[in-house]
């Protein structure tokens, strides 16, 4: 994501092209010293306990709309995201996906309907696969797993409404807020991000797609952003610098109804 004064640039994503950086990668998440409190020690089990290990290339479409999947995948490395497509063909971007997510979540709990969204691979991307059968028996294998599931379940509705309550309410310099926020607390919490500074390959497009904005836009709220010392972006790397003014600022509303 080239942050210049047209919007006209794209990220060049941080991809990892080698097996060894890959595997370099996913030992260094299984020893985070702070892992998902959702998925506590998921990594590790799903390492020893999956079938295999699958590799996408940037831009692979993991899961489609129509798709029934069996099988459940657990983000090694790479990103991701999950999105609605319309019958014209454009994107609505619901969720990034970063490693130790786990895809699709609704087949964890037996759901063997359609998915209704996809999933699209945002760098290279390396993932334990396992049978969902063998998946639900690992979650539900305990108490603190099951309700680790129901915690995780729950978080995405509520940031799924969060969104909604975004595009109907927010400004766009207050959604680019709440998303940056939003995406630096799930990295922190899994080891990932270091003093507000995380790695960011996400393309100019598909973050304006998460935002309900136009790329041009998404790109000029970020050049303001910059330019007022609440963001840093250089080389891949985006850096919170000022979280009090994006907490702040994630916080107004902008939008009125007359009454």
């Amino acid at each position: 994501m080239v942050l210049d004064a047209d919007g006209g640039g794209e990220t060049m994503a941080c991809v990892d092209t080698t097996l060894a950086v890959e595997l370099s990668t996913a030992i260094e998440l299984r020893r985070a010293t702070v892992p998902s409190p959702p998925f506590k020690g998921l990594m590790e089990r799903a390492s020893l306990d999956a079938d295999s290990i699958v590799r996408f290339r940037a831009n692979d479409t993991i899961w489609r709309p129509e798709d029934v999947p069996d099988r459940i995948l657990v983000i090694a490395t790479g990103w991701a995201y999950r999105f609605h497509r319309l019958q014209e063909g454009s994107r609505q971007v619901l969720r990034f996906l970063i490693p130790g997510d786990v895809t699709p979540i609704t087949t964890v709990v037996g759901d063997d309907e359609p998915l209704g969204f996809g999933v699209r691979a945002v760098t290279d991307l390396t993932a334990y696969s396992l049978e969902a059968s063998r998946f639900r028996k690992l979650m539900f294998s305990s108490p603190k797993q099951r309700d680790a599931l129901l915690h995780e379940l729950c978080e995405q509705i509520r940031d799924l409404e969060n969104r909604v309550t975004d595009l109907g309410l927010r400004s766009s310099p207050s959604r680019v807020a709440r998303l940056l926020l939003d995406i630096e607390a799930r990295l922190s919490a899994r080891g990932l991000s270091v003093g507000h500074s995380f790695r960011f390959p996400v393309r100019q497009e598909d973050f304006a797609r998460a935002l309900g904005l136009t790329p041009v836009h998404a790109n000029r709220t970020l050049v303001q952003m910059r330019r007022k010392g609440c963001i840093e972006y250089r080389r891949g790397v985006m850096t919170l610098l000022d979280m009090p003014a994006l907490e702040r600022l994630a916080s107004e509303v902008t939008v009125t109804f007359a009454r």
